[in-house]
């Protein structure tokens, strides 16, 4: 929570958060939660279990919407999904890895491996992995900690990701040897920014700057200095190159809505 500028760490939760008439309502562990905070975001007493079985989303919003009067809640459903191939006539040619909790699909530079963010069957964590594009072939993890990954990025050679990760307990981008998932996790750039693209030595990350909206900015990966290329007081987001580098795509919402 930010109040006058400070932040205070509220606690681990399992989604977002909402505040209604000074009660933060909170999903942890499948259980909406409700806080009773005072003026400067301080929790005050135990907290009470008000429903069991509330779903998250696998973006992190607790499926659950409030008002003093009432609140409503939905569980999680499965989510089965599998990779697949098309020509570009539409027709379905071969799929990739096994079905699953799947989003957040990147390909390689080489088109022979993706990159996919999904939920853990077992732990129920969020983590990234390494699919190879023949069909049967076994998908390998490239993330092991117990805390959300995400977000992952290929380097243009394809021997590396770099994802978002909150294995600190703060968010961080980090990068990773893609084909060895014992190698260590090298820390890119602190702070809540998300990877989109990767050029040259350059990670392209979108992050918020101010207290209202996000920018496009570029990270080196040598010397972790960063430097802004969309900024314009709107939230600028998911910035990627062009093959050639000359141009930058992004998503706006300058004129009232996303646009690209």
């Amino acid at each position: 929570l930010v109040h006058e500028s400070e932040e205070h760490d509220l606690g681990v939760t399992s989604g977002h958060g909402q505040i209604v008439d000074g009660i933060l309502l909170v999903v942890r562990d499948e259980v909406l939660q409700a806080h009773r905070v005072d003026e400067a975001g301080v929790i005050q007493g135990r907290n009470t279990a008000l429903i069991n079985g509330v779903g998250v989303s696998p973006a992190g919003r607790g499926l659950f919407a409030a008002s003093p009067r009432v609140v409503l809640t939905a569980a999680s459903a499965a989510r089965a999904r599998e990779l697949a191939w098309f020509d570009l006539n539409g027709t379905r040619t071969g799929t990739m890895g096994e079905a699953g909790d799947l989003w957040q699909v990147r390909l390689s530079p080489d088109d022979q491996y993706a990159a996919v963010t999904h939920v853990a069957p077992l732990l129920r964590t969020v983590a990234i992995s390494v699919v190879p594009a023949p069909a049967g072939a076994t998908s390998q993890p490239l993330t092991l900690a117990l805390a959300a990954d995400s977000d992952p990025v290929w380097s243009p050679d394809g021997r590396r990701i770099a994802f978002r990760s909150m294995q600190t307990g703060r968010p961080a981008i980090y990068a990773k040897r893609a084909h060895d998932k014992d190698a260590e996790d090298v820390a890119v750039a602190e702070g809540d920014a998300t990877p989109t693209d990767w050029r040259g030595v350059n990670v392209i990350v979108h992050a918020l700057e101010s207290a209202s909206a996000r920018d496009i900015n570029s990270i080196d990966d040598v010397r972790h200095t960063k430097t802004t290329l969309v900024k314009s007081g709107f939230n600028d987001t998911d910035g990627r190159w062009s093959p050639d580098g000359t141009w930058l795509a992004y998503v706006s919402d300058e004129s009232g809505r996303p646009d690209i």
